[in-house]
């Protein structure tokens, strides 16, 4: 099924088996095939895409899975995955690293001093509810775009918000350990990025995430961390589709060995790039 799904539109695959007759090469030992467009020669052209496929079922090892899409990146290739479901149909996906970013200030380095004894004052008289904390500013001086609910009479955070509030008015304050500690940690990645997060329970994810401010824009990017993420590839792929429906790209963040955060997209490729095995059922 997977070899039809491929060579059905006339796309060229050799095996990775079979590769020095090609004269290639793959990047990383756990691919199984390289890919060529059909209007070229193995040989004479370098390849697009390395390929493994997966049964819907299995388990993802998303450390594995981003070493893997690593290794292909770097030598410019497409890490495309063929999924296979429990009918024998298989569906082209694409694992692709993504790096949000927006326009909005960086709140760690970039509020002057004014604004920082502002959001310092408002958090000093603040109340804890029973989900989060209340501010009682205006919100028109409020200078944190990426966080907090703009409602009548002031401004309400959630408790990892709170946490990010705490730790620009006093960035000594020791980060919480754990689960928690990873997402206050993931939280202020984004937003040093630039982008502005909003929950994103109605899509069934951690955040959505905003290139500007929240109403001048969808949110084109759905986060959640590694810790929440699919744990099978059928999961995976709806959640990757779900977002495509609604304009907007999943991405899985995990932080590397080197504390970088990184973002990991589980995506459909273009329409004239979507192999499917000719099978009716």
């Amino acid at each position: 099924e997977v070899l039809d799904a491929l060579r059905f539109p006339g796309e060229k695959v050799v095996l990775a088996e079979n590769l020095s007759a090609a004269n290639a090469v793959l990047l990383d030992p756990r691919s199984w095939a390289l890919r060529w467009s059909r209007n070229v020669m193995p040989k004479e052209t370098p390849p697009l895409a390395e390929i493994r496929w997966v049964k819907a079922s299995d388990i993802i090892d998303w450390k594995e899975l981003q070493e893997w899409t690593a290794n292909v990146e770097s030598g410019g290739r497409i890490a495309e995955l063929l999924i296979i479901d429990d009918e024998h149909s298989v569906v082209t996906y694409r694992s692709k690293f993504h790096q949000p970013k927006g326009s909005l200030n960086n709140p760690f380095r970039e509020l002057d001093n004014e604004q920082r004894r502002s959001i310092a004052h408002a958090w000093s008289d603040s109340r804890e509810t029973s989900e989060g904390t209340w501010l009682d500013i205006d919100p028109e001086n409020w200078h944190l775009n990426g966080i907090g609910i703009r409602l009548e009479g002031g401004i309400w955070l959630t408790e990892i918000e709170g946490r990010i509030v705490s730790r620009i008015i006093n960035p000594t304050m020791p980060n919480p350990t754990g689960q928690l500690g990873r997402v206050v940690e993931l939280l202020a990645d984004l937003l040093s990025k630039g982008v502005a997060i909003r929950s994103g329970f109605k899509y069934g994810t951690r955040w959505r995430a905003y290139a500007g401010a929240v109403g001048s824009e969808h949110a084109p990017w759905l986060i959640v961390p590694v810790e929440e993420a699919p744990t099978n590839w059928g999961e995976a792929c709806l959640s990757a589709r779900l977002a495509a429906n609604v304009n907007k790209l999943w991405l899985c963040a995990f932080v590397t060995g080197n504390n970088e955060w990184r973002y990991l997209a589980i995506e459909r490729p273009p329409s004239d790039s979507r192999w499917t095995n000719p099978v009716k059922h």
